[in-house]
């Protein structure tokens, strides 16, 4: 097994990696976006650890809380995954009675397919009407076993 400092190490390099190097897949939403890291992290893997401190458990990797700003003390965390997908820039919110989810959340909660809200929002519905508006019944059919809606078996 890696050791969590090596793991902690190799996310270090990754995120100057993202920032520096254009040949890199992420660049374009990193060091392409004008995203920097700090000069004290930049410098130092020692700097970046006791800043940060060690990443709780390997179901954590390192998130920018503002993702228009940069890697550097205050605006980085240890985040899980569901944790960074809630974080992202192409989120859509939806905020009703208070509560202020993104749209699969909202989707997981009220138990409705993936994407339907989505489409909701897309045709410009107001977030109560995506939220409220009763969703049709899909009916489903069983053939050997396989259970899809009318749609994915055609």
């Amino acid at each position: 097994m890696v050791s969590s400092l090596a793991a902690e190490l190799g996310i270090w390099r990754k995120m100057i990696q993202r920032i520096d190097d254009p040949s890199s897949t992420n660049y374009p939403y990193y060091g392409g976006r004008g995203i920097q890291v700090c000069a004290r992290w930049r410098n130092s893997f020692n700097d970046f650890i006791a800043d940060m401190g060690h990443r709780p458990s390997t179901e954590f990797s390192i998130d920018r809380m503002n993702n228009n700003g940069h890697y550097e003390p205050g605006n980085c965390r240890w985040a899980t995954k569901c944790e960074q997908m809630r974080n992202r820039r192409d989120n859509r919110f939806l905020e009703f009675e208070g509560r202020r989810l993104i749209v699969a959340e909202w989707e997981r909660l009220r138990g409705v397919k993936p994407g339907t809200f989505k489409r909701r929002a897309l045709l410009g519905w107001s977030d109560a009407a995506i939220l409220h508006t009763p969703v049709r019944e899909i009916k489903t059919f069983t053939l050997d076993g396989e259970t899809h809606d009318l749609m994915e078996w055609s």
